[in-house]
């Protein structure tokens, strides 16, 4: 059930904020709800303090919706000044961040900022506020061009969902963000929250987890399959970018054609998505290199004083090794080598009779 829903413009270039009437079949609000609580791409954040604005304000305005009396003028009032200043706050975040981006040449997009309290059937109440990102498009009836937003790809916008919890007063129970980017006046200047978890420490236990998993439901059919999706897993989180969860698991699996063919990635699959449940890491994050294990490669026994080393970068090592077997059956292993010098150490010198 819906307490209260607000939904105002963020004019950046004439820096001011415009609160836009909501129609009675406006059903976004629902659809976005639905989004917002089922997102699994979240990060977990705390109240650094009580008394900065937006985390004030969503007190205010909860406790006056929940307990006031939701019919007076003065209520109404009230709320709606809460539900401006939260606005107003996003605006000046963004007019400050635009300031220090502008030399780059990047800018901030115009949008919109709506926000929702409700109370879901096991009477908990959630507040949610969204930065929705304008875009061009054109009107196919005149070719005009206009600005406005999708109501379908909810995904690439910004959110902070709220759980309260309310007894004699508000109490904060936990705290989700999702950025589409790198965003961090988001949460650190705009809604001044910290983060449960620093990205050192998402990066490790993802990469640690991923690889136990791996071991128990890949290595043990195919050791060739675990060490390709794992030195995989491996190269993704050393490059700096931000990691949604299930996207990461997405493009390790699909598309990935085993080795072994008895080898069910669909079930493997499940298994990943299944392990931000279990373990204590957030579903977004951005990667940092210096928590990936550097053990820099895997070693494999050869024969009497010969190992054979895999580094970690490599994810295509299944490409340039191959095993052989001749008529006699002596096995042995045929090795790309673009090393001149390695080459020449182990090349047969033919010896050519006159």
């Amino acid at each position: 059930m819906i307490l209260f829903k607000s939904f105002y413009n963020i004019d950046l270039v004439n820096s001011k904020i415009n609160m836009i009437p909501i129609p009675d079949d406006f059903d976004f609000f629902n659809e976005y709800i639905d989004f917002a609580m089922r997102n699994d791409s979240t990060k977990s954040f705390n109240i650094r303090n009580l008394n900065t604005t937006v985390v004030h304000c969503v007190s205010d305005i909860a406790t006056l919706a929940i307990s006031g009396d939701e019919e007076s003028d003065e209520c109404k009032e009230q709320i709606d000044e809460y539900a401006y200043s939260i606005a107003d706050n996003l605006l000046i975040a963004e007019l400050e961040t635009q300031q220090g981006i502008e030399q780059m040449g990047a800018r901030i997009k115009g949008g919109n900022l709506l926000q929702v309290l409700i109370e879901n059937e096991n009477n908990e109440y959630v507040y949610i506020i969204a930065k929705v990102d304008n875009s061009l498009w054109y009107d196919s009836n005149n070719l005009k061009k206009n600005y406005g937003f999708s109501g379908e790809r909810k995904n690439v916008w910004k959110s902070a969902a709220f759980k309260l919890k309310y007894e004699d007063e508000i109490a904060f129970d936990d705290i989700r963000i999702y950025v589409d980017t790198d965003a961090k006046y988001w949460t650190s200047r705009f809604l001044d929250l910290m983060e449960n978890r620093n990205d050192y420490s998402n990066t490790y236990s993802v990469l640690n987890e991923m690889d136990k998993l791996l071991k128990k439901t890949v290595k043990k059919r195919s050791e060739r399959d675990y060490y390709i999706l794992r030195n995989s897993l491996i190269q993704r989180l050393k490059c700096p970018h931000l990691v949604n969860y299930v996207d990461l698991v997405d493009e390790l699996f699909n598309g990935y054609v085993p080795d072994e063919p008895s080898l069910n990635l669909d079930n493997v699959k499940h298994d990943f998505l299944e392990l931000p449940k279990k373990n204590k890491f957030d579903t977004q994050f951005n990667a940092d290199p210096t928590a990936v294990k550097k053990r820099r490669h895997s070693t494999f026994p050869v024969c009497f004083g010969i190992e054979l080393r895999i580094s970690d970068e490599s994810t295509d090592f299944d490409q340039h090794i191959k095993s052989n077997e001749d008529s006699s059956g002596r096995r042995f292993l045929e090795v790309d080598c673009q090393d001149e010098n390695t080459y020449k150490l182990f090349k047969e010198r033919v010896e050519i009779s006159v």
